[in-house]
């Protein structure tokens, strides 16, 4: 048997009923978006993710400067989701020997220009030789409380800050010959897929008020991240169509394209917003957040599964989003 036929989840479900964890002082171990240590008074986040050459990003679409940037973004993320400070950073790196000096230093000031903007201090690393760019950040961050993808109860309303698809959409234009700065329209879909922002302040705020029940960065799609909650969480969900909430940029070049947009809202991956469930009796206060934060679903029952509701109709969402394997 191949890893394509096995899939990611169950190569981490594997690890994760392989490598019990027996230490009290984890509190959260695999299967979330960071890790959670219990050290003295103080509770740690610790999370690591990787950006590839040709699997995560193209050299050609992504200037060096911005990929620095997103390095560190997407981690931020993690901890953002679960509602928490990040403050370290360790930094790995594989690049091939003919990689012309100009380009990783502008990549590394991107680096730095994300870890000044976060407060968060780079304490060390490797680097390596690769035939292709390898990219390991690791990020530990702090908190007093902490959300998690297991939490979210029967009746509770699903949230999502900001517009989905924006990502997927924007990586399609540069596939297909945009490039940031030529097209007005394009360059908002574009710059979420190559410069995404972190929901930081907003992560930090749910937890701090307890507003939510369970929460997760949209990483890999709502319709993967959905599935990825709902099976932390033991239960079941029915998304919206209608209610998800779609840029004006991608509605125009799904328009263009002749494509359906809510395939990219709903499947795309790369948004870097939050996804996270709160009880109704709270609906109201979420709301006047911001009003970029949408509902767009309510948790059920396990034995109900998860489904779309389109025209009326349940249709089962099948976790199409990001997949390795």
């Amino acid at each position: 048997m191949i890893l394509k036929e096995i899939g990611e989840i169950k190569i981490i479900e594997w690890i994760k009923n392989n490598f019990q964890l027996s230490s009290k002082n984890v509190l959260v171990g695999i299967g979330d978006d960071t890790s959670v240590l219990r050290l003295g008074k103080n509770n740690f986040l610790i999370t690591k993710d990787l950006l590839i050459e040709d699997v995560h990003f193209k050299k050609e679409f992504h200037p060096p400067f911005i990929l620095g940037k997103k390095s560190i973004s997407v981690n931020v993320s993690d901890v953002a989701s679960m509602g928490g400070t990040p403050l370290y950073a360790l930094l790995g790196g594989g690049f091939p020997k003919e990689l012309e000096w100009d380009w990783l230093e502008d990549f590394l000031n991107g680096i730095k220009s994300s870890l000044d903007k976060y407060k968060i201090e780079l304490i060390g690393g490797d680097i390596c030789l690769s035939e292709k760019i390898f990219i390991s950040i690791t990020l530990i961050g702090r908190c007093k409380k902490y959300s998690m993808r297991k939490g979210a109860k029967t009746g509770d309303k699903i949230f999502v800050s900001g517009e989905l698809g924006n990502s997927s959409m924007g990586l399609e234009l540069l596939i297909s010959g945009k490039r940031l700065g030529e097209d007005k329209i394009a360059d908002k879909l574009i710059k979420s897929h190559l410069d995404p922002e972190p929901r930081l302040k907003l992560g930090k705020y749910l937890v701090k008020n307890n507003l939510v029940n369970s929460m997760i960065d949209l990483s890999d799609g709502l319709s993967k991240d959905i599935h990825n909650l709902c099976r932390e969480s033991a239960c079941g969900a029915d998304i919206y169509l209608n209610s998800i909430p779609v840029s004006k940029e991608l509605e125009y070049f799904s328009k263009y394209l002749n494509k359906d947009k809510y395939f990219y809202s709903i499947h795309g991956g790369e948004d870097y917003e939050l996804l996270f469930t709160s009880s109704k009796n709270k609906s109201d206060k979420i709301k006047k957040i911001s009003k970029k934060i949408k509902i767009i679903g309510i948790i059920k029952e396990k034995e109900k599964g998860i489904n779309l509701i389109k025209d009326g109709k349940k249709i089962p969402l099948k976790p199409e989003g990001w997949e390795h394997f």
